[in-house]
């Protein structure tokens, strides 16, 4: 089973932090609990400057994005 992970953020700042929390679980010895996929809600397009967002697929986590009106 593939493991997932949803977030819904506003700022490229907030998705930097949601994405160094979800990475840190690996450090912390819980990296069972990092997903494959990360579900990206967004209302804006600037979210996908984010400076985090190639860590993600640095660690081969895939962003699957979905923009909210």
């Amino acid at each position: 089973m593939t493991k997932s992970r949803s977030f819904k953020v506003r700022t490229a700042e907030e998705l930097d932090s949601e994405v160094r929390d979800l990475l840190a679980l690996g450090l912390v010895g819980r990296g069972h609990e990092v997903p494959e996929i990360v579900y990206m809600d967004y209302t804006d397009e600037a979210i996908k400057e984010a400076s985090a967002l190639s860590q993600l697929t640095a660690h081969g986590i895939r962003v699957v994005w979905h923009k909210q009106s």
